[in-house]
């Protein structure tokens, strides 16, 4: 089983600390090379299970979007910035706060109106606990999104902030 975005997202925040300066490409060979339980999956192959790294593809998009969240510097090199640094040592409260902003910024969306979009679903749709897809589709109708974002995007975004206590999630169904 594959780690999660929030796995991945730490263990890359401490390889780039401990090796700043290297390009994304050789920050996703060394977390390949070494074999992190984080960027390894699962595939069928005829009748058998079969563990192999993720695509470098993957690692370099979670270094991307650390980037895109403030907490990495990339010119070149990857770097930690200030707000990176201060991750290292509190990440789940970090990434939190990084991942509202970038809500707010990107997609015009935060917490209140992801609670008022979960108190909707339950109403109108009699669902205890709504999945990220109807909180995404209630959103839509509701056109509260500055931009377009997929279920799948928002999907991963509600998850991360479940994975740093912001929401509360059971079974992939957030609740406030």
């Amino acid at each position: 089983m594959p780690g999660t975005l929030f796995a991945k997202m730490n263990l890359l925040m401490h390889e780039c600390a401990q090796n700043p300066g290297l390009s994304v490409d050789e920050i996703a060979a060394n977390v390949l090379q070494r074999g992190h339980y984080e960027f390894i999956v699962s595939k069928r192959v005829d009748d058998q299970i079969v563990q192999q790294p993720c695509q470098e593809a993957t690692v370099r998009r979670a270094i991307y979007f650390l980037s895109d969240l403030g907490f990495l510097v990339i010119n070149g090199g990857c770097s930690p910035s200030t707000r990176g640094s201060a991750a290292l040592a509190d990440f789940p409260n970090e990434l939190g706060q990084a991942v509202l902003e970038y809500m707010q910024r990107l997609y015009g969306i935060g917490l209140i109106n992801i609670r008022d979009a979960i108190v909707r679903v339950k109403m109108l749709r009699g669902a205890d606990v709504p999945s990220a897809a109807q909180i995404h589709a209630q959103l839509e109708s509701l056109r509260a999104f500055k931009q377009p974002i997929t279920a799948e995007r928002f999907s991963t975004l509600l998850n991360l902030l479940s994975r740093c206590g912001v929401l509360t999630s059971y079974f992939k169904k957030y609740y406030w």
